[in-house]
Order: C-alpha cells, then sequence, then structure tokens
C-alpha cells in the first residue's frame, strides 16, 4: 500500500519516517528518498521496533543505502541533523554537492560510524576521530556557512571537526553549495545494521531547540561575573567548553581547562546561549543560559 506524504519548501526537510509502514522499502514508497548506488543488492526499510521518535525509523540493512537531493539552496546558511544508532552495521552519512567538473552530485565529506562507538570523519585532504554512544540514539549535527565555507560537525553536541566546505574530499576546490545528503551501510551481508531518524535540512539550526543533560555534571551560572561553573567532573576530564549562539556559531571557547569556571566576559551581548561541554570521553552535555545585565 502507498501512503501520502508531506509537501516540503524545495531545499528543505523534515523526516521522522512516520508516512511508511513497518518493513516498507522506503526508496521504493518515497518520492523524495532515492538509491544512488544501483550495485546495492539490499534495500533500506521503515523499523518500528527500533525508533528514536514517532512511528518508524529508517533501518539500513547491509549493502542498503538511501539518500535525498535538495534544490540548490538560495540562503548562505544551513543546518543538517539526523539521529543515529548502530548495531553492527558499518554506516557512512555523505554529505553531497555538485561536481566542479560534471553535472554529478559528488561526496564532500563523510560521517562514518564504525562498530560499537568509534568515529571517522573525512574531508579535505584530513581525517578526524570521534566516539559515540554504543547502544544508545546518538545526534549529528551539521552547520553549514557556504558563503564563507565554513561547516561544522558535532555529535552530541561535541564539536567534532571545523573544516573548509569549499575544499572536497581529496583536497580539490569545490565552491558548490550542499545539494544533499545519503546513508549507506557498508558492512558485508552477514553484518548488522544502522538506524537513523528525526533527519532535519533547515535554515534554523536544530541544536538551538534543545540541550543534553549528562546526570553526573552539574552548571552554575553566576550573572554578575558572567561565568559559570561546573561540578560532577574534573578539569582534566574536559577537551573543550564553549558559547555558542542559537544560529551555532562558536563566540568563545576555552581547551583543555585547568580549572572548572568558564568566563565569558562582557563581550558577549544580552541573549539565550549554549554551553557545550566536550569531555574525553565522549559524554555529552549541554546546558542554555540566559545573558542579562
Amino acid at each position: 500500500r502507498r501512503h501520502s506524504f508531506p509537501t516540503r519548501r524545495s531545499s528543505d526537510l523534515t523526516e521522522k519516517f512516520d508516512s511508511f509502514y513497518a518493513s516498507c522499502p522506503v526508496i521504493d514508497e518515497s518520492p523524495f528518498w532515492k538509491s544512488m548506488d544501483t550495485k546495492l543488492t539490499a534495500k533500506a526499510v521503515a523499523n518500528r521496533k527500533t525508533r528514536f521518535d514517532g512511528f518508524y525509523s529508517l533501518e539500513l540493512k547491509p549493502k542498503s543505502d538511501a539518500g535525498i537531493v535538495i534544490a540548490t539552496p538560495k540562503d548562505s546558511i544551513y543546518f543538517i541533523e539526523f539521529r543515529f544508532l548502530n548495531q553492527g552495521g558499518e554506516i557512512a552519512a555523505e554529505l553531497l554537492q555538485k561536481s566542479s567538473t560534471t553535472n554529478d552530485n559528488i561526496v564532500n565529506s563523510k560521517i562514518e560510524f564504525l562498530g560499537k562507538d568509534l568515529g571517522l570523519f573525512t574531508c579535505g585532504g584530513s581525517t578526524a576521530t570521534f566516539s559515540f554512544i554504543a547502544d544508545k540514539w546518538n545526534r549529528v549535527n551539521i552547520a553549514l556557512h557556504l558563503k564563507s565555507g565554513m561547516a561544522t560537525l558535532s555529535i552530541n553536541e561535541g564539536i567534532v571537526k571545523e573544516w573548509q566546505w569549499k575544499v572536497q574530499i581529496g583536497g580539490g576546490a569545490n565552491t558548490n553549495p550542499f545539494k544533499g545528503i545519503r546513508f549507506v551501510n557498508n558492512a558485508a551481508i552477514s553484518g548488522g545494521s544502522g538506524f537513523i531518524d528525526n533527519v532535519i535540512i533547515d535554515q534554523k539550526n536544530p541544536a538551538s531547540s534543545g540541550w543534553v543533560a549528562s546526570p553526573e555534571i552539574g552548571m552554575i551560572y553566576q550573572r554578575e561575573s558572567r561565568q559559570v561553573v561546573f561540578t560532577g567532573i574534573q578539569p582534566y576530564e574536559i577537551r573543550e567548553i564553549s558559547l555558542y549562539d542559537l544560529q551555532g556559531r562558536k563566540l568563545v571557547f576555552s581547551q583543555n581547562p585547568d580549572n572548572l569556571t568558564f568566563a565569558f566576559g562582557n563581550g558577549i551581548r544580552n541573549g539565550i546561549y549554549l554551553i557545550v561541554v566536550n569531555c574525553k570521553d565522549g559524554k555529552p552535555f549541554s546546558r542554555k543560559i540566559a545573558v542579562v545585565d
């Protein structure tokens, strides 16, 4: 049976996979999602049992893929977010852009989730490793400023890598904008699956709408001195503390702090901001604060 799908703006998407049915081959039933490799032998399906939110998630079985191509964005700032859970798959999320020499879409950068909790991000001429939470839903957020070319990848509110979008994988220059995203499971047929849910492509940063709280970490905001004090953690456990605005821009940060006080001073205007703690063990923590005089 076929379902009706909600309309969307040409370069925006919110996909919770609620318009499918159990074990539905998503690329066959959707007007948006497509397979981008005809050599793959399996199909990604809607899964009702394992999901982050709503009725279904996208299950990437071994040797399956599902991708979406958007119209060329008219605006210079875009955000991509999705939830991810790995159960033995070798999952890659590929960020697409138009080739500089042909009419095809190519991979600008690639996020790989390998094994239980190891990740690898490839961009330009470099790679960066990261960890994610095993057997749990993880939050992936990408901020793209297409005019300047600056881009940022965050996993569970922690910054993994800031890179230059205008340099594609391999180091070649490419000024073309973001064109879509493709998910693929490269595991052997006998391998496990990966699950994707709550895919968002929009001008508003989804990461600005919520926060992640670790029960072990506490935070006290001291308004008069414009600083925050952390509890339940030691300085040597922290890789970076950052202050973000609600557009996803990092304004102030401190790396490898020697104490638990993070001061950002009077240079920050009144408003709502996000404090993000990037722990060395991958433990996520972030919380909103209201800065007022």
